[in-house]
């Protein structure tokens, strides 16, 4: 019969301790205070939770607003793209930011510039008017000698 006072006293004394550990931080306003600090911690938890919220919401509508501008703008650039592009003829070479005057010219002149570079490229080489010839110039010491 000892060992079943013996578990008797345990279970009064578990019982005692359990209630004493509940009933008297409740008395000396503990467990409001801890209440109280959770609860603003919660509010202020759910107050940074919709101004995140409210913010990724107009960084979203102004990535909107600008990716609608860049399409407006690359339409634009295009129609203009192609508005110049009827204007110059098939054959032509476009040059941007010219006249079709202009554009006229300096293709005319790169034609030029290609032909005359085509038709003596003996002509573009350097002379060397020193007396001992050297480099591309080594040919014509030996033609001399």
């Amino acid at each position: 019969m000892t060992w079943l006072t013996g578990i008797v006293i345990f279970l009064i004394g578990g019982l005692a301790g359990f209630a004493a550990g509940r009933i008297i931080p409740a008395l000396t306003g503990k467990q409001q205070k801890l209440q109280a600090e959770l609860d603003k911690h919660i509010q202020a938890q759910e107050t940074f939770k919709t101004e995140v919220n409210q913010y990724l919401t107009s960084v979203n509508s102004a990535m909107q607003s600008i990716a609608e501008q860049a399409q407006v703008a690359a339409a634009e650039s295009q129609k203009q793209f192609n508005h110049l592009a009827e204007k110059q003829d098939k054959n032509k070479q476009y040059i941007p930011f010219f006249t079709p005057e202009i554009s006229e010219l300096l293709n005319n002149n790169a034609k030029k510039e290609n032909r005359s570079s085509m038709e003596s490229p003996m002509k573009s080489i350097p002379l060397d008017y020193s007396e001992n010839k050297m480099g591309w110039f080594a040919a014509e010491n030996k033609k001399e000698v």
